[in-house]
């Protein structure tokens, strides 16, 4: 009974706060923090979106090339493998 009596008055307790208003400057304020952001010039991105498309075709002729030289040894097959984790 006394445990009832603590969650209703918990759920009371949550039904008497008032709810805050924010002050009438805010949203101006929020307004002029967000046009003061510069934009990017549409060039800086061009070239981005360039540099990005020159370096994954570079990734695809690595690749590319690295399958075609299948008959060259690999690093693993050079490197002696050690099972006892001593490397001295």
């Amino acid at each position: 009974m006394d445990k009832q009596k603590w969650i209703e008055e918990v759920i009371d307790n949550g039904t008497r706060v008032r709810k805050l208003a924010p002050r009438d400057s805010l949203l101006e304020a929020i307004e002029r923090s967000v046009a003061t952001l510069a934009e990017v010039p549409a060039r800086k991105v061009w070239m981005a979106a360039a540099s990005v498309a020159v370096l994954i075709a570079l990734n695809f002729a690595a690749v590319k090339a690295a399958g075609s030289a299948g008959n060259e040894k690999t690093s693993t097959s050079e490197t002696p493998l050690y099972t006892n984790n001593q490397l001295y």
